[in-house]
């Protein structure tokens, strides 16, 4: 992530993205502590296999585009744009179909 110094503060800006698309999605804890992990997510053409976590995760996309499937209740497939936001509560198994120059910010918690 790129820092920037602004008097004695150092700032992040969570929509800096790599000049290059990364191999893998780039996951950076922004802070944590023993009941909540915060992150930055970026991705671009990546997907994911099945997840099932123990900790509900609510999800922001703040720039690009994405599909998520879950698994369970009426809707299947979410497609998400910008400043869309899902909560996702532990153990739904959930999977990231499709993504498109995506920065998320991801919250997860008990």
């Amino acid at each position: 992530m790129s820092h920037t110094e602004r008097g004695e503060e150092m700032l992040e800006n969570i929509f800096i993205r790599p000049n290059f698309r990364p191999e893998k999605e780039l996951v950076e804890i922004l802070a944590e502590s023993a009941s909540v992990r915060i992150e930055k997510i970026v991705s671009d053409g990546h997907t994911s296999g099945w997840y099932d976590q123990d900790e509900n995760e609510f999800v922001c996309l703040l720039t690009g585009t994405a599909e998520l499937e879950l698994c369970g209740g009426e809707q299947n497939i979410v497609t998400l744009r910008p400043g869309d936001c899902i909560l996702i509560e532990k153990h739904r198994r959930h999977r990231v179909v499709s993504t498109t120059e995506c920065n998320w910010l991801c919250v997860f918690y008990d």
